[in-house]
């Protein structure tokens, strides 16, 4: 490690991560970590405590040394605030870590789309199904994502881009050399495997901590671009990541609920509401992103190409495969639901709208989105930019 990075180790040694003294110490010196160290060591603050002062004593080069060693031997790296490798969009959050603890690929936290995935532990099949089927087209376009490692959504999030052959970076409650949830260590394994990370800003050996979760939130929200909630009640933790992202000027997305009494999504129709954007599908959230020139060359990959194709009504832009399921009787696998299959025979006449095929099929919302989604994920049918679907 360089002497900086030897500083900024100790300052965490001394001061204990997120700590409210340490953050206010470093940004009254201008986040110098030498001269937050002379601060401290010096004892000039007021606000340091008795046992924050005797460890600025006890704690030696040699103490902190062998503590970089330690983590060297468990493959744990050590991402100091001045490191190239630090990410900087958490550099400016309010209260940044001072270092980050990577077990996995600590390159690569800049320079993509990051994506912060978030959602209910008891995730319903509907909202798997929601985050496999936007997580992987994002993914394979080069999108990295983020979620918290637990069960239900952030397991859906992680392994759908693994599958999708992406990076996803997981930053559970703990230090990087725990497992929270236990059950979650094969994840854990795929996720450094695949060439992902676990990161904590906690000490690597430390437990898990109700009192931690609001602040490991914010740093999920703080490392990302936007943040896209799967599945969320009323009272949802996901709901303090969303908050997050909005009080650091980050964009924020949120499943459509698929039925609007359901409590399990009471949390997705407030954020809707209060100026989410509905992702219906990855281009979605895509072009928001873009929009904001984020990754503008990945949206690309995400886009289908397309051909004129004129009808007796109207000349509509139309996608070369999209344009030959018009023209083509339809087959109908006896597999589907009644609200499936009469989606299908519709599309069959051609291309329409979620409102359109509401209409047309006489559905409510929640019911013609769950069963769009589901046909897309199948293959039967597809879904151009502009929220148009087709048969293919």
């Amino acid at each position: 490690m360089s002497d900086n990075a030897d500083i900024w180790l100790w300052l965490v040694m001394v001061m204990k991560p997120n700590n409210p003294r340490l953050h206010k110490i470093l940004a009254d010196c201008g986040y110098n970590a030498a001269k937050a160290g002379v601060v401290i060591r010096d004892g000039r603050d007021p606000s340091l405590t008795s046992g924050e002062i005797s460890r600025a004593k006890a704690v030696r080069l040699g103490t902190v040394r062998e503590f970089a060693s330690f983590c060297e031997k468990a493959g744990v790296k050590i991402v100091s605030f001045e490191s190239e490798n630090y990410p900087s969009l958490l550099k400016k959050i309010k209260d940044p870590p001072a270092v980050l603890f990577v077990l996995g690929n600590e390159r690569g936290l800049n320079g993509s789309p990051i994506l912060t995935v978030v959602g209910t532990r008891n995730a319903s099949d509907y909202g798997k199904k929601a985050a496999d089927y936007l997580v992987k087209p994002l993914a394979k376009a080069g999108t990295v994502i983020v979620s918290g490692m637990a069960s239900g959504t952030d397991r859906a999030a992680h392994l759908a881009c693994i599958e999708a052959g992406g990076r996803t970076l997981a930053f559970p409650g703990c230090g990087a050399l725990e497992t929270h949830p236990a059950e979650s260590d094969d994840l854990k394994k795929r996720i450094i495997e695949s060439g992902g990370a676990v990161i904590s800003e906690l000490l690597p050996d430390a437990k898990a901590t109700t009192w931690y979760f609001k602040r490991r939130d914010a740093i999920m929200s703080g490392i990302s671009h936007g943040t896209l909630v799967i599945e969320a009640g009323e009272k949802s933790g996901s709901l303090v990541t969303a908050d997050c992202a909005k009080n650091q000027g980050r964009e924020l997305f949120a499943v459509p609920p698929h039925d609007i009494t359901s409590e399990s999504y009471a949390g997705n129709a407030f954020l809707i509401r209060s100026g989410a954007v509905s992702a219906c599908g990855a281009s979605d959230i895509a072009e928001i992103l873009k929009k904001k020139n984020i990754g503008a060359g990945f949206v690309e990959m995400l886009e289908k190409p397309v051909i004129s194709v004129k009808s007796e009504e109207k000349s509509a832009e139309i996608p070369a495969k999209e344009a030959h399921a018009a023209k083509n009787s339809v087959n109908i696998p006896d597999d589907l639901s009644e609200t499936e299959k009469t989606i299908v025979k519709a599309l069959g006449e051609g291309p329409e709208t979620t409102e359109s095929l509401m209409e047309k099929c006489g559905l409510d919302y929640g019911t013609a989105i769950e069963a769009v989604i589901s046909l897309e994920m199948s293959g039967l049918i597809s879904r151009r930019n502009d929220g148009v679907y087709f048969l293919g």
